[in-house]
């Protein structure tokens, strides 16, 4: 490589090369840059990367190795790179990280691991990594968290463990987030869940835990997150709900509760959540509604009970959701229809395939007017 073309690249600031075997063994003095402050070497056909790989990159703040062959890492990787901010590895073969691995790097803010074959991770592996924000572990094999290796992380929001497996939480992996905004666990093999796992996430948003094997909820599991605005239980083994559940949630919007074994669901499990949009109840094993199940919902908009038991709905179930614009109510057992569902709503969307309704004369199902309002996206199926 000519001088000039030497001179330029150690000029560069975001450099985006394929980063093969050969170019790590040759004259390491081409790459000194200390203004390269963006690397990218995603699909670089990468197995091994020498301890010493990184170090004439002082200012580099952002690296992306995602998409190679990488299975191990050396412990002195990053011993130079101390403004590093964002460290990608997604798409690899790693198995294990060294504890000592991001120690160097206190202004790391995101670490991304995902889709590769780790089993378990280091307590100490967050240990110096105090500005951390964001953490994703997405497709991965972990079985269990050390309990403390977030406790030195308390600027985190965003932490991602969806498709794994793991089998519990303990009360004391969490305590100390109380940044934390979004926790997906969604895609494990949980099976319960203690009282106070939750009970430090003050401002907790959104959480996921759909896709595990949880049969039971503790009745003040989510008492601590005030500030929760959609939780997703969808497929899971839930056979009940506890009245107060979800009564300190007055800024939830949306709940999905699909895909369960729920039977009964008390008349006031949602009477303290003012704002929800969203109930998601299919396939579950309710046969009946109380009547004030959505009494305190006025911003209510889309309830879906399809694949359920219900044969009949009280008549004043849905007094006062005005804005109540998607009902599906299909593959239930149902002869009626309650008079409010047209009358005291916005309904735009009515699905009722698969009950035992009168589909030769829908006339019988709902006024004149109603049929004005629900003709074109009423979807009847004969029994």
């Amino acid at each position: 490589m000519r001088n000039e073309e030497t001179y330029l690249l150690q000029l560069l600031k975001d450099l985006d090369i394929n980063y093969t075997d050969s170019i790590l063994n040759s004259d390491k003095t081409i790459f000194e840059n200390d203004h390269l402050i963006s690397l990218d070497l995603k699909r670089s056909n990468i197995r091994k990367i020498p301890a010493e790989s990184l170090v004439h990159f002082p200012y580099l703040r952002w690296i992306s190795l995602k998409f190679n062959e990488i299975s191990t890492i050396s412990p002195q990787l990053f011993s130079t790179n101390y403004r590093l901010e964002t460290v990608i590895l997604d798409h690899n073969k790693l198995t294990s990280l060294p504890p000592d691995l991001f120690k160097p790097l206190s202004k790391l803010r995101k670490i991304s691991i995902r889709f590769n074959e780790l089993e378990q991770l280091p307590e100490e592996l967050f240990q110096f990594n105090t500005n951390l924000e964001f953490i994703d572990f997405t497709y991965n094999y972990l079985t269990e968290l050390p309990n403390n290796i977030f406790q030195n992380n308390l600027k985190l929001n965003w932490l991602d463990l969806k498709r794994n497996r793991i089998t519990s939480i303990h009360p004391a992996l969490l305590r100390k987030l109380q940044q934390l905004q979004y926790l997906n666990l969604q895609v494990n093999v949980l099976t319960h869940l203690e009282e106070t796992c939750f009970a430090k996430l003050n401002k907790l948003a959104v959480i996921h835990l759909q896709h595990n094997r949880i049969k039971k909820l503790p009745h003040n599991l989510f008492y601590s997150n005030i500030n929760l605005l959609a939780i997703y239980l969808n497929y899971n083994l839930i056979t009940s709900i506890s009245e107060n559940l979800f009564n300190r949630l007055e800024l939830l919007r949306e709940v999905n509760l699909d895909y369960n074994k729920i039977k009964n669901i008390a008349e006031y499990t949602f009477n303290n959540n003012p704002m929800l949009e969203r109930i998601s109840l299919i396939q579950n094993s309710l046969n009946e509604l109380p009547p004030k199940l959505f009494y305190n919902l006025p911003n209510l908009m889309f309830v879906k009970l399809s694949e359920n038991k219900l044969k009949k709905l009280p008549d004043q179930l849905f007094n006062n959701n005005t804005n109540l614009k998607q009902l599906y109510l299909d593959n239930n057992q149902l002869s009626s229809l309650p008079t409010t569902i047209y009358q005291n709503t916005r309904l735009q969307q009515l699905i009722l395939d698969g009950n035992n309704l009168d589909t030769n004369h829908p006339e019988n199902l709902m006024n004149n007017k109603a049929i004005m309002l629900f003709f074109n996206t009423m979807r009847l199926r004969h029994p």
